[in-house]
């Protein structure tokens, strides 16, 4: 009797000692699940970064353009500003890479006259706002810089102090 009790104690003897389909495809599930909230995580953090970027960089050129015009009376052109040589020699707290956008990809950095996506934008006028400007013939008595926020259709802009 003693023996009965013993066999009835043991395990059938099981074929399977792998994990099943249906087991395997929820760890696929939760492996994809949490990839996609890590992508979405970094993504997010990253377009912060360069907006913070592009609002620190505008804020710099903004003193720049202040400096220059407190000892000259007039702002750049933006044919002056997209010169490496005269903002190296006229603005030499700048630095180059201040003057390009995060996502720009040329490596020469270059302001544009309206704003776009990767680069910066200058668009210095007259006294008045809106004429345009050449120092020869009309001094450029104002400007504005944009930069285009990353995530959303907002710009950041300021203005000169005049």
């Amino acid at each position: 009797m003693v023996m009965n009790k013993q066999k009835n104690l043991r395990r059938p003897a099981s074929n399977s000692s792998g994990f099943t389909v249906v087991e395997l495809l929820v760890i696929v599930l939760i492996i994809g699940i949490l990839s996609s909230v890590l992508v979405l995580t970094y993504s997010g953090i990253q377009q912060k970064q360069h907006n913070n970027t592009r609002i620190n960089d505008i804020k710099l050129i903004q003193t720049n353009l202040e400096a220059y015009f407190a000892q000259n009376g007039i702002y750049p052109t933006l044919t002056d500003i997209n010169s490496n040589s005269w903002v190296q020699t006229n603005m030499k707290t700048l630095d180059l890479g201040s003057i390009r956008d995060p996502q720009e990809k040329s490596s020469i950095p270059a302001f544009s006259s309206v704003p776009i996506k990767t680069q910066y934008a200058y668009q210095p006028t007259a006294s008045d706002g809106t004429s345009p400007c050449d120092n020869k013939t009309v001094a450029c008595a104002k400007y504005v810089l944009t930069a285009t926020l990353e995530g959303s259709t907002q710009t950041f802009v300021v203005k000169s102090l005049n």
